[in-house]
């Protein structure tokens, strides 16, 4: 089987987390985000005994432009550099029906620098800022989520 991002696919689901809800570091606890082929969006907080759950849709150019930022970039190959001692990682998983599974896990500010993978960060960035605050910077312009709704906000059970 091909990858997902072999072909225009999109049927393409992207996962992506960052951070880790246990590291004394991490001052923004562990943020998963799961994007839908078709826009649906549900962002997980995980921090300080605390759990929220936002649902929203993205929008289908900022969708569009993930999956250009990574065919451009050379995932799911990764630079093989050691991490710094209590880096944050950020990871992306893409999957789509009838090809292989692929991911990559890099170091936080290592993706920043590499290009393609710099844009999807951005991306996937702006996505999670915008669920959790949905009037926070870029509620004028800039909007790639829309109908933000915090589904759970309690106890963590983690």
């Amino acid at each position: 089987m091909s990858s997902p991002l072999a072909h225009q696919s999109d049927q393409m689901t992207v996962r992506y987390s960052a951070g880790n809800e246990h590291s004394a570091d991490s001052p923004l606890g562990r943020t998963e985000l799961h994007l839908a082929p078709d826009g649906a969006a549900e962002l997980e907080l995980t921090c300080c005994g605390r759990r929220t759950i936002w649902t929203a849709v993205a929008d289908a150019t900022a969708l569009q432009r993930i999956r250009a930022a990574l065919r451009s970039s050379s995932f799911p190959s990764t630079p093989q550099d050691p991490w710094p001692a209590g880096s944050a990682g950020r990871q992306i998983h893409v999957s789509a029906p009838g090809h292989e599974d692929a991911y990559a896990v890099v170091e936080w500010h290592t993706g920043a620098r590499l290009r393609g993978y710099r844009e999807a960060f951005a991306l996937l960035d702006a996505i999670v800022d915008q669920m959790r605050d949905p009037a926070g910077p870029g509620a004028e312009s800039g909007r790639v989520v829309a109908d933000v709704q915090t589904v759970f906000d309690g106890a963590s059970d983690r």
